[in-house]
């Protein structure tokens, strides 16, 4: 979550290569509909995929960065939240990133299970375990699934201590996708 600064010698060729990861499938705009355990008013779990995270603020006709909000405090092991996002059709994904509220001044996500849906079971494909980044990035075998589900049994609380957290969820972003709908 830090920055990386490098310094580049006047008149030297310098590229930067990213990696492609694909086409967003759980995107509302990718027809992903958005659901969750509990939302807090004003931020539904729609707001989770609905592209809208390049602004931290509303400015002039331009609207902020929307969020799903927990309506939970404290979520635990034994009563976790979730989000989840289902497909409109079967999707072969290797990945899912969110995208999160910075951990030392918000609420956000500690330790979180990573699920794809298949048939009626939901099973784990990666976790993230004490994590303290606003970027939860979790790679897996490609698999093939109808919805991916976020269950947070932990948080880390951040200076505001309201005890309920927010994220913005990007993935998953798919090497591998059917693009039949």
């Amino acid at each position: 979550g830090e920055p990386i600064y490098i310094h580049v010698a006047t008149d030297s060729d310098f590229e930067v290569a990213l990696p492609d990861s694909g086409r967003n499938v759980a995107a509302a705009a990718a027809g992903g509909q958005a659901s969750a355990s509990s939302a807090e008013p004003g931020h539904p779990p729609e707001d989770a995929n609905d592209g809208n995270w390049e602004l931290w603020e509303d400015a002039p006709e331009l609207p902020g960065r929307t969020a799903w909000m927990s309506g939970r405090m404290d979520p635990s092991p034994e009563r976790p939240d979730w989000l989840q996002v289902t497909f409109p059709c079967p999707r072969t994904i290797d990945r899912i990133v969110a995208l999160c509220y910075l951990p030392a001044v918000n609420a956000s996500p500690r330790n979180v299970l990573f699920q794809v849906r298949q048939g009626q079971e939901w099973r784990t494909v990666a976790a993230a375990v004490d994590q303290w980044s606003w970027v939860l990035n979790r790679q897996f075998p490609p698999v093939t699934t109808t919805a991916i589900r976020l269950v947070v049994s932990a948080i880390n609380d951040g200076w505001h201590g309201d005890r309920r957290w927010m994220h913005v969820l990007m993935g998953p972003e798919a090497r591998n996708y059917t693009a039949s709908k």
